[in-house]
This record gives structure tokens, sequence and C-alpha cells, in this order.
């Protein structure tokens, strides 16, 4: 079948997964580059959006917090261990309950903190700016396409 443009729906789509790779090797790229974030420390992609999850959410608990970032347990005990070495966040132990442990960014950590959420401001601007009077549009369509996508990559890994 051919399109208005003229090219076939193969070659379309052909296109939409070559630049879906360039869009995930772009952000792998960027998640693999360690930043600062106003701190001596180098945070990577997972110990920020930790630090932001932490900060997010009330009486932050490994669990509460492997829900929320759809994570395993294991892996949040593991990057709350890389964060708690950096002196970034610290564990409390909940009074009459000792197996519940709650997790809270320290002093510095609301410094990264502070700095990832003006970090997303600016590409939240940039989008702004892109989109112009259509942002509200286009953040609904691009958040239905990624959805989507999600989705069929779910069925696609579950399925092989």
């Amino acid at each position: 079948m051919t399109t208005s443009t003229g090219s076939t729906l193969n070659e379309k789509m052909a296109e939409l997964l070559r630049t879906l790779d360039r869009v995930v090797s772009r952000l792998a790229a960027i998640q693999q580059t360690p930043r600062a974030y106003g701190t001596n420390a180098q945070l990577y992609s997972t110990e920020i959006h930790t630090i932001q999850a932490i900060g997010d959410v009330a009486n932050a608990t490994v669990t509460r917090l492997a829900k929320r970032m759809g994570v395993t347990k294991g892996a949040v005990s593991q990057t709350v261990a890389k964060l708690a070495s950096k002196r970034l966040v610290r564990k409390r132990a909940v009074p009459g309950n000792a197996r519940e442990v709650r997790i809270e960014l320290t002093d510095l950590g609301r410094i990264a903190y502070r700095s990832h959420e003006a970090f997303d401001r600016k590409i939240l601007s940039a989008i702004e700016a892109h989109c112009g009077a259509d942002t509200e549009r286009m953040v609904d369509l691009y958040l239905k396409v990624l959805r989507d996508f999600e989705a069929i990559l779910r069925l696609h890994s579950e399925a092989s």
C-alpha cells in the first residue's frame, strides 16, 4: 500500500523503528553520563531518579519506591546503598516496626533533588517552546504514543 507521500506503509514503519532506535540510543547516552546536580557526587540517571522519587514520596520506603519506579526492591536497595555512601540519603528505623526503614534525603540530597527539578524544567520548557500553543495536545499525543509503544514492547518481550 502506498501512502499520500508516496511511501509504502512498510517504508514508514521501517523509518519509525529507525527513529525509535535513535531516540533510545540518545536517551541511553544521556543516562550513562553522570552529572553532579549541584553536589560533588557524580550521579547516574538511576541514582538521580531515585533521589527524585525519595523527595516526591512521603515516608519513602524501599517497597514504596520500587512500586513508584517500576523496579525491584533489590534494585532500589542497591541504589539507596550507593546514595547513602555518597551522603545523599539516610535510612531511619521506624519506631515500633523493626522491619520498616524510612529513606530520606540529606541536605546534600535535597540540593541534588532541586537541581534535578531545574534540569527537568529546562527540558519541559524546550518542549513548550517547540510545541507552542499545541503543547497540551502534543503532550497528550506523546504520552499516548509512548504508552502504546511500551505496551507493544511488553507484549513482544513476553512472547519472546
